[in-house]
């Protein structure tokens, strides 16, 4: 793959280092039949993959201001509009082309870099299917099976949908919170700023774990809006033209309506618990407390050391467990399974013994988000002056509304992939920078029979909690020491 990828001049499109995944569903084909093929239906696919690079993931928004999108044909390189939309799921979305006289294809967005990018090219009449970037999640076999279907199903006429020129449905999908809001509320947000939303038809929303978007975005207000049963998932999406919107950055615009919004719903919600938490002495930090993944062995003493150090520079602190918060829509929504319950319950109970080991070290105060509207955490979040999380949701819940001073720690491997890391930093536009806990104070830690673990710990916990307590309290640290000191 390397030397086709030097040799086509294309290195670094996919944004992995010129290395370019594929599939191909007849696995009697070899690499070099399929590189003929591949060339012979689709000279131009140099050109289509550096234009979807270009294009990122505002091809959804040319669909929103026009009804279509215009892309190099696969045999001209000519510009072509595309003739038709059909969505498979809430993660991959197949655009129809028809070239005159030439083989009809798809281009495929999908969930890459858990934003939704153009991919793939797929050729529906001979099964032919190239990817010039690792999806994420969830694209393969059955979602080519999908289209497959939808599109029998349209062509026979057993299930009726509007042209594409007559526009197009959202489809909010995501019951994560941070998923919702980085991968999909980012579309909507662009979509607002440059006055499209009133080319939407109708929102479908299967999950809202942040509230309803027609009360986050008052603009989508007069666009009808329904609940989507999982059950119903099939249907909604063969008589529909389903559009996925989203992004990979968090804009400070959108940062901020969050923040006001998030604000204005705790007030509303939760009078007594921000009563409480603005009663508390001294500085607030928040500390991921892992219960059913990414299970750091020895959190428990670290973060006990970084408040004990804490308290040391700045006087009375507060700690706030952030444990599993619930989806804001979850008793409201059917469409939720009792996973969510149960981890929010073990979290609690999780929350509850660290606790006790709290006030057994003298922090009479010690509060949590276990088992609580994320609304309430988020909010929780902003009145925070510190914060030390793992990677992942629960540095997003931390960090991404707040104006807090933050330290995330990595597994090993991790730190080893720079790239990988400025990737995290810049999910979000306008919150401030998080420091990253060094190499030097992360081991890798393999215990096979615990599915939960994060394959690491801490060593030297008194040393790293004073680097995480200075780091927390002093100059920002840059990327490159830390990644050096490693």
């Amino acid at each position: 793959m390397a030397s086709f990828m030097d040799a086509a001049g294309v290195n670094g499109l996919s944004g992995r280092c010129g290395n370019m995944a594929f599939r191909v569903y007849q696995s009697s084909w070899s690499d070099v039949h399929m590189f003929r093929e591949l060339f012979t239906y689709c000279p131009h696919i140099l050109d289509i993959m550096r234009w979807s690079k270009e294009i990122g993931v505002r091809w959804a928004d040319e669909i929103l201001a026009r009804n279509t999108i215009s892309a190099p044909a696969a045999m001209s390189g000519e510009p072509l509009d595309a003739s038709g939309i059909i969505s498979t799921s809430s993660r991959t979305t197949f655009l129809e082309f028809d070239e005159p006289g030439q083989q009809p294809y798809c281009l495929v967005a999908s969930r890459v870099g858990i934003g939704y990018q153009i991919a793939s090219i797929y050729f529906y009449e001979i099964g032919f299917l190239f990817n010039w970037e690792d999806q994420k999640f969830g694209f393969g076999r059955s979602a080519v099976d999908n289209y497959r279907t939808l599109k029998l199903q349209r062509a026979n006429h057993r299930i009726a949908v509007k042209p594409l020129e007559e526009g197009v449905c959202l489809f909010l999908g995501h019951e994560n919170f941070a998923h919702h809001l980085l991968n999909e509320l980012t579309g909507v947000w662009r979509a607002k700023e440059a006055g499209l939303l009133n080319r939407v038809q109708k929102i479908f929303a299967q999950y809202e774990p942040l509230g309803p978007v027609t009360d986050l975005i008052p603009d989508l207000a007069s666009v009808p809006r329904q609940t989507v049963k999982i059950n119903d998932n099939g249907r909604i999406l063969a008589e529909n033209n389903i559009l996925m919107i989203g992004g990979v950055r968090i804009s400070a615009s959108l940062r901020d309506m969050m923040r006001t919004k998030i604000t204005e719903m705790a007030s509303k919600l939760y009078p007594q618990e921000i009563d409480t938490v603005m009663s508390t002495p001294g500085h607030r930090v928040s500390l991921a407390v892992r219960t059913h993944s990414r299970v750091v062995d020895n959190n428990n003493k670290m973060i006990v050391d970084i408040c004990d150090r804490l308290k040391d520079r700045v006087g009375a602190i507060t700690p706030i467990l952030d444990g599993f918060s619930l989806p804001h829509d979850l008793r409201a929504n059917p469409n939720y399974t009792p996973w969510f319950t149960e981890k929010g319950n073990l979290s609690q109970a999780q929350v509850n013994e660290i606790t006790w080991h709290f006030r057994q070290a003298g922090y009479e105060t010690v509060l949590n988000t276990a088992n609580k509207d994320v609304v309430l955490a988020l909010w929780m979040s902003m009145q925070t002056s510190f914060y030390f999380s793992n990677q992942g949701t629960q540095q997003h819940k931390a960090g991404w509304l707040s104006d807090a001073s933050g330290v995330v720690h990595f597994p090993p491997s991790t730190l080893d992939q720079p790239g990988s890391i400025g990737w995290f930093k810049g999910m979000n536009e306008a919150s401030p920078q998080f420091k990253i806990l060094p190499k030097e104070f992360v081991k890798s830690f393999n215990d096979s029979t615990d599915r939960a673990s994060a394959g690491y710990m801490f060593q030297d916990v008194e040393k790293a909690a004073d680097w995480v307590a200075n780091a927390l309290t002093e100059s920002p640290v840059s990327d490159a020491a830390v990644l050096a000191a490693g």
